[in-house]
């Protein structure tokens, strides 16, 4: 029941997430593969499939600017393994938002993994526009990510894997059960922030 709550958490934690494009964040460094090389907070909007990054702090803000951005081949909590942008129009509602970032995340996690989320032990999470990042900046951009459904860190890409780089280490499955159990507070669809 703990994974479950801290997928909660996550989802809404990220599906709150502003990615409206932030003065303070920069883009993310790359090799000449493109590939991210260094750990460091970016603008999540400039982040594209392939990309690692990590959750934002527990207890934090539920609106965001930057995402810590990691090199895949170092421990992370999230993969991005789609993007793309919702059609334009007025700002749908929140549930209607994230409902939409579901609908066009899941038919592209297969192809990408290489097999269905819940046979690779991984969940997905849409990290969606919030209405103030859809109305003060016209952002429409979501981010389909990847997580360890038992929330274990992830090494390796996932891209192709079947889930095999999905592998967490016990000692960061153990450091997340302890943060985990801070946690006093069930959240609410009332933390997303605008």
């Amino acid at each position: 029941m703990r994974s479950k709550k801290k997928s909660v958490l996550f989802l809404l934690l990220v599906s709150a997430l502003a990615l409206g494009g932030a003065a303070c964040a920069d883009e993310p460094s790359r090799d000449e593969a493109g590939d991210i090389n260094e750990t460091e907070d970016v603008n999540p909007n400039t982040l594209q499939a392939g990309d690692c990054f990590n959750d934002p702090e527990a207890g934090g803000t539920t609106q965001v600017t930057s995402l810590e951005a990691v090199p895949c081949d170092e421990p992370h909590n999230n993969e991005v393994f789609h993007v793309f942008d919702l059609d334009d129009g007025d700002f749908p509602g929140a549930d209607e938002v994230k409902q939409l970032g579901i609908e066009g995340c899941e038919p592209e996690l297969e192809g990408y993994v290489g097999a269905a989320a819940a046979d690779a032990g991984l969940a997905l999470v849409p990290v969606t526009p919030t209405e103030q990042s859809w109305n003060d900046k016209d952002d429409r951009t979501v981010l389909c990510a990847l997580y360890n459904a038992d929330g274990s860190k992830i090494t390796g890409s996932l891209e192709g894997s079947g889930g095999a780089a999905a592998e967490g280490d016990e000692a960061d499955s153990e450091e997340s059960e302890e943060s985990d159990e801070t946690e006093t507070e069930e959240p609410t669809e009332d933390t997303e922030a605008e």
